[in-house]
């Protein structure tokens, strides 16, 4: 989970224990600072001086990592404010130094490393001694002295994913200094992960992106004479007697901070007071009724009679976290309460959270809030939050702040539609279920408006619903997302966010025109997005969720080439409690798996199936199938794995267009994947999850064997197969005895040769 924090301090009166510390700290290390020789090593620390903040090493979960990092000294289980080091960690803390190095900088160092691990790489003449001191503030700062007015560098000019009192968060237009937020890629993984918050360039605004590309989130612009972003209106809060918050746009400078005026009292967000008990499916839990909710983001819909029925579902489901019950409908989650926000009026739903029934029944005074809030905290908002939290402790209750969301699908009339997409008539694409339009909303939102045409009603009817079911009330960045939906009799339409560059076969495939060719860079993009959908699908999810029909044209694009899986319509759902489903045969001949063939119960790795054969199609840039030179029928990935296993350049197996402009470590690994994705055995497959992993470094990957059905079907193309054309209506037709193929393939394989990898 990513996390972004925003954490204020308070300063207790704390005696004696620098006195006690100082007798384990060596010479030239004093007990706040760093200076001349000394250095930080081991389990050696710097505290500040009341005792509140704390460096050293600090070593993330179960993980054999280390990091140079700040943490509060006073709270249990080290809650981290900064991180040196957070994408290049060390092994060993007793090898490594933290020291001031010849030319002044602060530098992190070990005794195998000839240059730096890290540094404050700083470049000045002085001819005074350079100290490293730990502020009371939790700022590590870099100066000439304890009288030195003007610090030579400091950790609140580079914050890492926390924004402290009295930090700044903006950038500096002369120095072009710019402070930014960004989350962890996980709890026990200090690294830059894939949400950043920073000051928008070209507006007075604060924005979150993913990926550094994509923008998440925004504060809205700043209102001067409210003192308020516009879609942060919580800041109002922050004009009490407890904080002080500004933000300051001039000339030199653009960015906010804000100041903690009451120093009695400290925040570490939210926790839960009593654990559920949930023994043997029963569960003494109860609700709490939370009104006036913007509710929390990833609900599942289920089909009950009432509000009674409702939280029965939810009760006897250990993981479940809370149920509403509306005029929509029943919502459940499994999963972390994310962007809650509570209504000033009484607009709104009512949330009701599980809680231990004793926390219930203390709880006529005050709101308890389950304390699973470390997923994506939204940076200004986060802030807001703080500020709002100890208002609303005065008066015994909690505020949430959060992104406003919708979190149910909007219902169109067909009419509204109509006009929307100009009576149908700018047609972006289709396929066997129907085509799709692009469209209008009256807000100028942008749409993409799926028709549904299919082969008979009671057909179109399932795939709807089928597709509705699917990706309804999920939400995910490499997920198409579906706005809305039309139901009224025949006319049944799927209303998408529309995607500006279309799918992925046609840049591809389609050659000449106007058709940008994607480069390396961005293939290898699409290739991670895409396999980070389809593993949230089949893992992330309450049900295993199996796409059944992975290609390039459900691939689609958005405007900065962002993958998003698409058409759900033959999608299957998979309870938890089953490993395996049988069904008929469905998806697109060319991707198909053996076991859909043989007709076999199928599994998630249907899906990694179909999408090894699409990385071929992405590295190859052309169809895995078509007419060679000579008149006969070529197989790509046969000759692709020929040509890996002799040893030829995997730069001969590239897109032509690319003219060689690639990674060659990149176009093995993939290339590898590939070959290990469609493999006969479904066992031998790895999971999405870990295609995901071996895509991002962080398990390596050998050269399997080369699949028997590869070899058997080489020469026979017109095998039902590998018969690329799509055509939804054959999806049930021409099944095929594949059985003794698939288990002619037995021999004892492995796709990992290590572990992990250092990120360094």
């Amino acid at each position: 989970m990513n996390v972004i924090k925003i954490i204020h301090k308070h300063k207790p009166n704390f005696c004696g224990f620098i006195s006690i510390f100082s007798l384990l700290i060596p010479s030239c290390l004093g007990a706040d600072t760093i200076t001349g020789n000394g250095y930080l090593s081991g389990d050696k620390t710097i505290i500040s001086a009341t005792g509140l903040f704390e460096l050293g090493f600090y070593k993330p979960g179960n993980t054999s990592n280390y990091y140079i990092a700040i943490w509060y000294k006073k709270i249990p289980g080290k809650t981290v404010i900064w991180v040196a080091n957070r994408d290049k960690p060390v092994s060993d803390k007793r090898t490594s130094k933290l020291r001031i190095s010849s030319d002044g900088n602060l530098v992190l160092v070990n005794n195998e490393s000839k240059s730096p691990i890290w540094s404050t790489n700083l470049e000045y003449n002085t001819a005074k001694p350079v100290e490293a001191v730990l502020l009371d503030d939790g700022n590590l700062v870099l100066r000439t002295g304890s009288n030195s007015s003007a610090p030579l560098w400091q950790s609140f000019e580079h914050p890492t994913d926390t924004l402290m009192p009295d930090g700044k968060l903006g950038f500096n237009r002369v120095t072009n200094l710019s402070q930014v937020l960004t989350s962890w890629k996980n709890l026990e993984d200090p690294g830059t992960g894939l949400f950043t918050v920073k000051r928008d360039p070209k507006a007075s605004q604060f924005i979150m992106l993913w990926n550094k590309s994509e923008q998440y989130w925004t504060s809205g612009l700043w209102i001067p004479d409210q003192q308020i972003f516009s879609l942060v209106p919580e800041l109002r809060f922050l004009k009490t007697q407890l904080y002080s918050f500004s933000y300051v746009d001039n000339e030199t400078e653009s960015y906010i901070t804000y100041s903690v005026n009451n120093p009695s009292i400290v925040t570490r967000g939210c926790a839960r007071k009593t654990m559920l008990s949930c023994e043997g499916g029963k569960s003494g839990d109860k609700f709490l009724a939370t009104p006036s909710r913007i509710l929390p983001e990833h609900p599942q819909f289920v089909s009950v009679a009432n509000v009674g029925e409702c939280e029965s579902v939810c009760l006897r489901n250990c993981s479940c976290t809370a149920y509403a019950y509306d005029d929509n409908g029943c919502f459940i989650w499994f999963v972390e309460l994310l962007n809650m926000r509570q209504l000033s009026d009484n607009s709104g739903k009512t949330l009701h959270i599980r809680l231990a029934a004793s926390d219930v029944e203390t709880s006529s005074n005050k709101i308890l809030v389950i304390g699973i809030l470390a997923g994506l905290g939204m940076g200004l908002v986060a802030l807001s939050a703080l500020a709002y939290v100890a208002y609303w402790r005065q008066k015994r209750r909690l505020f949430i702040a959060g992104k406003t969301m919708e979190h149910s699908l909007t219902p169109f009339k067909y009419r509204d539609l109509q006009s929307a997409t100009k009576n149908f008539s700018q047609k972006l694409g289709g396929g066997g279920f129907g085509s799709v339009f692009k469209g209008t909303l009256p807000d100028s939102t942008v749409i993409a408006a799926k028709k549904l045409e299919g082969i008979n009603h009671i057909q179109g009817e399932k795939q709807f619903r089928a597709e509705v079911s699917a990706i309804g009330t999920i939400q995910h960045v490499n997920l198409v997302r579906l706005r809305g939906f039309c139901s009224e009799g025949s006319k049944k339409l799927l209303v998408y966010e529309y995607m500006p560059n279309g799918s992925l076969n046609t840049h591809l495939f389609n050659k000449g025109g106007n058709i940008e060719i994607l480069s390396w860079r961005v293939r290898y993009q699409i290739a991670v997005g895409t396999a980070r959908g389809l593993a949230y699908l089949h893992e992330a999810c309450r049900d295993c969720i199996i796409h059944c029909d992975i290609k390039p044209e459900n691939i689609l694009l958005d405007a900065e080439f962002c993958p998003k899986v698409a058409d759900f319509g033959l999608a299957k759902l998979v309870g938890r409690e089953f490993s395996r489903v049988l069904t008929t045969i469905r998806g697109t001949r060319g991707y198909l798996a053996p076991e859909w063939i043989s007709g076999d119960a199928i599994t998630a790795k249907a899906d990694v199936y179909s999408y090894g054969m699409m990385l071929f199609e992405l590295v190859s840039g052309r169809r895995n199938i078509q007419l060679a030179s000579e008149g006969r029928l070529d197989f790509f990935p046969t000759s692709a794995m020929g040509k890996l296993t002799e040893g030829e350049d995997v730069l001969t197996i590239l897109d032509p267009r690319l003219k060689g402009d690639a990674g060659k470590d990149e176009v093995m690994r993939i290339c590898k994947l590939a070959c290990w994705c469609i493999q006969d055995e479904e066992s031998h497959r790895p999971s999405m999850g870990q295609v995901v992993q071996l895509l991002e470094g962080f398990l390596d990957i050998n050269m399997p064997l080369m699949p028997r059905s590869l070899q058997m079907f080489a020469g026979n193309i017109d095998s039902p197969m590998f018969f690329s054309e799509y055509s939804s209506s054959q999806h049930t037709t021409e099944t095929t005895s594949y059985a003794s193929t698939t288990s002619a393939n037995k021999e004892p394989s492995t796709y990992v040769s290590a572990t992990s990898q250092s990120q360094e």
